[in-house]
C-alpha cells in the first residue's frame, strides 16, 4: 500500500521544537518496492498541513471528537515541486532521518513476492514541551498526565534517550 504524502508534525502532541524521525527498513526497498520519498527542504517552509487520513491520496483525519484541523492547511499535491522530490533505496539495518515538519511518502509495494517492513522512532530535542494539539488523531491524546507546557522529559511516558 502506498502511503500518502504527509508531514509528521501534526500528529504529535509536542510543540514547535525539534524533532527528527527515524525509519530503519528490515526489509530492502526500492522505489518500486516501498522506498521512502521526500521533499527537499520542505521542513523549511514553516507550514504545518491536515494529517492524512492514510487511506486515499489527498484525504484527511476526520475532525471528530474534539480533533481540529482549522489552522491547518490543505495540501496540495498539484504544487508539490517534483524537481525537489528524491527516493531513497534502502537495505535493512539502514537508517533514514528527517526533521517531522518534511513532506514524505513511500512508493507501496508493487511486488506480488516482497514484503516491507520498517520500525520508526521519534526523538524530541531538549526542550520540547508537551502541547495538546487538536489535530493529531492520537487516541490517548485525553488520557497524558502531564501539564500543557512541561518538558516532554518530565513524563514517564516519554523516555529519555540521551541525556
Amino acid at each position: 500500500m502506498k502511503t500518502p504524502w504527509h508531514q509528521d508534525k501534526p500528529y504529535f502532541l509536542v510543540d514547535d521544537g525539534e524533532m527528527a524521525v527515524a525509519w530503519v527498513p528490515v526489509d530492502v526497498v526500492h522505489k518500486e518496492v516501498s522506498a521512502m520519498g521526500y521533499v527537499r527542504g520542505s521542513h523549511l517552509w514553516g507550514k504545518s498541513f491536515k494529517p492524512s487520513d492514510f487511506k486515499t491520496e489527498s484525504g484527511t483525519f476526520p475532525e471528530v471528537g474534539g480533533i481540529d484541523h482549522s489552522d491547518l492547511e490543505q495540501l496540495d499535491l498539484d504544487r508539490l515541486p517534483q524537481a525537489k522530490i528524491v527516493y531513497f533505496d534502502a537495505e535493512p539495518g539502514d537508517v533514514i532521518v528527517h526533521h517531522w515538519a518534511t513532506l514524505h511518502c513511500s512508493t507501496g509495494n508493487t511486488s506480488s513476492d516482497r514484503i516491507r517492513r520498517a520500525a520508526s522512532v521519534r526523538f524530541a530535542c531538549d526542550g520540547c514541551r508537551y502541547l495538546p494539539r487538536r489535530s493529531p488523531p492520537e487516541p490517548f491524546r485525553n488520557t497524558i498526565d502531564i501539564a500543557p507546557g512541561a518538558k516532554l522529559e518530565s513524563s514517564e511516558r516519554w523516555t529519555q534517550a540521551w541525556p
